[in-house]
């Protein structure tokens, strides 16, 4: 089974397990493309999206809850709206001030040479080409573009920021794809294809993933085998043959389908231009992604105690104006009076208690 990649959205695969069945459950449901779109949108707005978690628990388990435990069901009836009223406006609010934010922080993502700095795109974008260019009488860093506007990289290929690694399950095509690109290989239980390490005339190898400048192994009873950069997934799938393809896209960035209704595919993908994820390369997409992070958390953490006030100063007006209140009881902040017990002493220690 190939995996097919647009980006950080998975293709849905309409490709067959080697037995001729239609994949598991669970593999066609990792890879429907509503629930890409869906995790896409998660990915984007983190803050919108645990409010919305929030605003579920608010909705669902706390007023069933306030039912179950509370004896009172005029006062569990007024938390319990207390409780939908907070996860509204809990929500209400990062979809007002997050989402435009989250809105053009997607926006920059996807043409960062339109709205970005060189020196921005130099820490957050490793391995992007640059050139100098004069202008008002000065030398200044550009970063190197296509006619699309696409960032490119030094050996002249498309930039992707993604560290998604390719992967291949079908151990037929992993077969196929061996004999087509010899510098790769697939690893076993994993699938993720990686390049093979080169080893240098001083000892040191080339082409192995590292984690903190120290290059990683695998112990194969006596012998350690170095580890190979894994490669990274883009725009491209498996044909019959073992070649990889680029997938076609319309111009608003729907794939293209064939007359099969499968992702219509088009030029070899040369083993040179399979794009090895280094160190360097995943170091700089974690700041990029903590910066996203960050901005899209600024909304929340600044206007939160301006939040809170406004949570508590206008849900009760709004339940009292549908009806909603607290049982009488509650209204003196006291519980109703019990008679008292009249209590009497008798000459042998004992009491004797009545009700007046």
């Amino acid at each position: 089974m190939i995996n097919r990649v647009m980006g950080s959205k998975v293709v849905p695969n309409i490709a067959r397990t080697a037995a001729g069945g239609k994949g598991s459950k669970l593999m066609r449901f990792m890879q429907n493309e509503t629930l890409g779109k869906v995790l896409d949108v998660a990915a984007d707005n983190q803050t919108l999206c645990q409010s919305l978690f929030a605003l579920a628990i608010c909705v669902g388990p706390r007023p069933v809850t306030n039912f179950i435990v509370t004896e009172d069901k005029q006062d569990a009836l007024y938390a319990s709206c207390h409780s939908i009223s907070s996860g509204g406006v809990g929500f209400v609010w990062p979809l007002v001030f997050a989402t435009p934010i989250a809105a053009g922080l997607k926006r920059i993502g996807k043409n960062p040479a339109k709205y970005l700095n060189a020196k921005t795109i130099e820490k957050f974008y490793s391995g992007v080409a640059f050139k100098e260019v004069e202008k008002n009488g000065k030398k200044i860093k550009e970063v190197v573009t296509n006619e699309a506007g696409q960032m490119l990289r030094k050996d002249g290929s498309v930039y992707l920021s993604s560290q998604e690694p390719l992967m291949l399950y079908n151990q037929g095509q992993q077969e196929l794809f061996r004999k087509k690109y010899p510098n790769h290989y697939v690893e076993s239980k994993t699938n993720v294809v990686r390049k093979k390490p080169v080893q240098r005339p001083d000892g040191g190898w080339d082409h192995i993933q590292t984690e903190k400048g120290v290059g990683k192994f695998k112990i194969k009873g006596d012998i350690a085998y170095p580890v190979g950069n894994p490669i990274q997934a883009k725009n491209f799938a498996m044909d019959e043959e073992g070649y990889l393809r680029a997938i076609e896209f319309d111009k608003k960035g729907n794939v293209i389908l064939d007359e099969n209704k499968k992702p219509r595919l088009g030029a070899i993908i040369e083993e040179k231009d399979l794009i090895e994820i280094t160190e360097e390369m995943e170091i700089a997409h974690k700041k990029e992604q903590n910066v996203h992070k960050f901005i899209n958390m600024v909304p929340d953490i600044i206007l939160a105690p301006a939040r809170a006030s406004l949570t508590i100063a206008l849900i009760p007006p709004i339940l009292n104006a549908f009806g909603i209140k607290k049982s009488d009881k509650s209204k003196g902040g006291q519980q109703a009076q019990i008679k008292p017990l009249n209590v009497v002493s008798k000459s042998d220690n004992t009491v004797k208690k009545g009700v007046a």
